[in-house]
């Protein structure tokens, strides 16, 4: 047997339902003569005629809340992976090695000298005439070998500054880094607690049982919502038209380019008392004409949705410090 709130298999022995908590109320009952309940509850469900402008009201909440959910979920992804990035970042300069730069540079200038003193030694009693020559010669090996140990001191130098002033900047950085983490910190927990809060909230409102399991997503919602507000079909006739699967493919791009003017309009109405109150009159109005009582029972939960959810969007932190 099945969960007459939920629709989870139950064993009949079971006074409860394990997942919601529901109170079995077929308890004893064969699983056999029960095994059909869930089908006949949301084909009722489904079949049923509810007042348009509560449908429309109760599907713009979870499309809401599923949007809020979706952003919470990737704004806390989002400050867990700057928190470790920051915290595991290397801020060590690592200078340029100028040894071989300078043992270069007194090999030549040593070469040089060597080469020339073997010259002068050399030619100096037969070639006399040419003794100045080589000596001139000798004089510009020296020189070269003076340039190239210059130039190699002269890198040294500059390379010790650049060490210097960069050590400096990745220090302060470090601190700037440091702070944004204590900041980010000490925003996650408030992220997360907005999300587990949105979290309770939907369930909340997907407990009502208007909406069947397996449509209990993102996807379907949007596709719901923008049925319902552009058309006068049933909610039955809604599903007619639904393919989960092509509809997941073809709305991924359009509910991320959609997810900000979606939570930016819904802001924009948790924020507008007019709308609120104009809300509110239609709910109360569809509550009071409704003659039979189960379907004004589920608006008087709609209605009590609908202002958890204006409470909750008002209060949701991206929106007051921005994420």
């Amino acid at each position: 047997m099945f969960c007459c709130n939920c629709g989870k298999e139950i064993s009949a022995s079971e006074r409860f339902c394990s997942s919601c908590g529901s109170k079995n109320q077929n308890c004893g009952i064969a699983d056999v003569a029960s095994s059909s309940a869930p089908t006949a509850q949301v084909s009722q469900q489904i079949n049923t005629v509810f007042n348009r402008n509560v449908l429309i009201n109760y599907l713009d909440n979870l499309q809401t809340l599923e949007f809020a959910k979706h952003k919470l979920e990737d704004n806390c992804c989002s400050i867990e992976n700057k928190i470790s990035s920051l915290q595991y970042k290397n801020y060590n300069v690592r200078p340029k090695d100028f040894h071989g730069e300078l043992w270069g540079a007194f090999g030549i200038m040593g070469v040089c000298a060597a080469i020339s003193i073997g010259f002068c030694c050399v030619l100096a009693g037969t070639l006399g005439d040419l003794l100045i020559l080589l000596l001139l010669v000798a004089m510009v090996f020296t020189g070269i070998s003076l340039v190239s140990l210059v130039c190699a001191l002269a890198g040294c130098v500059k390379e010790g500054k650049r060490y210097k002033n960069e050590t400096k900047q990745n220090k302060k950085q470090q601190e700037i880094d440091a702070e944004e983490v204590k900041k980010l910190l000490s925003v996650l927990p408030v992220a997360q607690k907005d999300l587990e809060s949105t979290k309770i909230l939907l369930q909340e409102a997907y407990s009502i049982n208007i909406i069947p399991a397996k449509y209990r997503n993102i996807y379907a919602v949007y596709f719901l919502f923008e049925y319902a507000s552009t058309s006068t079909v049933s909610l039955s006739e809604m599903f007619y038209h639904f393919d989960l699967d092509e509809i997941s493919k073809k709305l991924e791009v359009v509910i991320e380019q959609q997810r900000e003017i979606i939570m930016e309009l819904a802001r924009s109405n948790a924020l507008n008392e007019q709308i609120i109150k104009q809300n509110e009159q239609t709910l109360k109005h569809a509550i009071a004409i409704e003659n039979n009582t189960a379907l004004a029972a589920q608006y008087a939960q709609i209605s009590a949705v609908n202002s958890k959810t204006v409470a909750q969007i008002q209060s949701y932190y991206f929106y007051k410090k921005g994420l």
